[in-house]
């Protein structure tokens, strides 16, 4: 069941049974008051004319009980002291008329009297003032007795109309909390769709909510947990490669590293025994097998922990024998490696093995980057200002466009026709690991130049 099914009637029932009683205990409210006010008026009315009757101003005559009655819609009788009805608005009083008068009569509290009696199937009011020292004689009290269907039947058409208003504005107000109901669950449904497609592995679920201000600000933090968990399942897939390609070098480097082992064995005790330009030639193959070494080291380097072993190191040394044993290599394919060290460098507390492995990763990369021949220069320097020691290698290649670099060491995938895409990732880290960095800008050369950096002071 979806939440937003749940949660309507939760906001919807409560409100419309709160409306119903409310609006009908309103109603009924409200029709009493209208019908006492309603009898409330006729009385004070009748009472006023009685009153003015009561104080003799004007004769006491039938033909003017009669006339008044029609006026004030009800029928006047005048009281003798004992209470019998002696003179009347009409010609001939109903029996029940005299009797609810002459026991009023009897049962007055006091005056002024008002009463409500039943005769028959109706209800009358009954009220009794009686008659000032200027119109008393033979009659002691005058009374007036009125109908009181017609304001009951007055009192239901206003409650009828009371009712209806009532329904139609429960109706509206029923719309109204529908909508506003309507308006909280329709996107909490779209958050559940949302939640049930991320459960699902669909990362790539959105969902744009822009009202109400709170349920937009829950899609909105919705929405960036959906898209850090993405973030976060390609770093795990990206860890997964990466893991599955040290396991891969791992048995890589053990089918090769004996053949390859023995094989610099044979090389090192044949070059004892040759002399001149064979001589030379076995020194080249022994130079290659290194080299190989190196890459084989690196690989493996991509799937386990880095253990620095840091010591005073000689850079321009240090870039030497790589640069002898990357020449004739890059010779045979007409391309020119060249050498601009700064003279007289400090030493830096640095891991030699590891930086051999940045070097030879940059190296690889700046010669994969020339197809048809080129340059290649290594070149290091000395930051007195900064206190840093750097070198840089700089190719003649087609360069990096500057919208690439920001990602060119995030080493999800190679650039390059060949390799896995690892080289550089690697090299940064090693970098960083021994406190420096890698940058890449434009090279005078007219392709890419890689700079990485040391502070001199750490490990110092």
């Amino acid at each position: 069941m979806r939440l937003s099914n749940a949660i309507y009637p939760r906001i919807f029932v409560p409100f419309v049974l709160t409306l119903g009683i409310g609006s009908l205990v309103a109603w009924w409210l409200a029709s009493s008051l209208f019908a006492n006010s309603l009898q409330e008026q006729r009385e004070k009315r009748l009472n006023e004319a009685i009153g003015v009757l009561a104080r003799g101003n004007l004769p006491l005559t039938p033909d003017l009980l009669a006339r008044l009655g029609r006026v004030l819609q009800a029928d006047l009788y005048l009281l003798s002291g004992d209470g019998g009805v002696s003179g009347t608005s009409s010609a001939s009083p109903e029996l029940g008329f005299r009797q609810a008068i002459e026991q009023a009569w009897r049962h007055r509290p006091a005056y002024p009297y008002s009463s409500i009696s039943r005769i028959g199937d109706q209800s009358f009011s009954i009220l009794i003032q009686p008659l000032g020292q200027g119109a008393r004689g033979r009659y002691a009290a005058i009374a007036a007795v009125a109908g009181l269907s017609e304001l009951h039947t007055a009192s239901g058409q206003m409650a009828l109309r009371l009712g209806l208003g009532a329904i139609a504005g429960g109706l509206l107000l029923a719309w109204l909390v529908h909508r506003i109901a309507q308006g909280i669950t329709t996107p909490i449904n779209r958050l559940s769709r949302l939640a049930e497609r991320v459960a699902t592995g669909d990362l790539e679920a959105r969902v744009e909510i822009h009202k109400p201000r709170e349920i937009a600000q829950l899609a909105d933090s919705l929405n960036r947990m959906a898209a850090q968990l993405q973030g976060y399942q390609q770093e795990i897939a990206e860890q997964n490669r990466l893991q599955a390609l040290g396991e891969m070098a791992a048995r890589i480097a053990h089918e090769i590293r004996n053949p390859l082992t023995a094989i610099k064995l044979q090389i090192q005790l044949l070059t004892e025994s040759l002399k001149g330009a064979e001589a030379d030639t076995a020194n080249a193959l022994l130079d290659e097998v290194r080299r190989l070494e190196l890459i084989v080291s690196s690989t493996l380097q991509a799937g386990r922990e880095n253990s620095l072993r840091p010591v005073p190191v000689d850079l321009n040394s240090l870039i030497d024998d790589l640069v002898q044993l990357f020449r004739p290599q890059f010779a045979h394919r007409a391309i020119r490696l060249e050498t601009r060290l700064q003279e007289h460098l400090p030493r830096a507390m640095l891991d030699p093995d590891r930086i051999k492995q940045i070097l030879v990763n940059l190296l690889v990369n700046a010669g994969d980057a020339l197809e048809e021949g080129g340059r290649i220069r290594v070149g290091t320097e000395h930051r007195t200002g900064s206190g840093e020691l750097a070198f840089s290698i700089d190719d003649s290649g087609p360069g990096i466009p500057a919208e690439q670099r920001a990602d060119l060491f995030a080493g999800s995938e190679s650039k390059k026709s060949s390799g896995l895409g690892i080289g550089l990732r690697l090299s940064r880290e090693l970098a960083e690991q021994q406190g420096g960095r890698i940058e890449v800008v434009e090279s005078t050369l007219g392709g890419a130049r890689f700079v990485v950096s040391f502070h001199l002071e750490r490990g110092q």
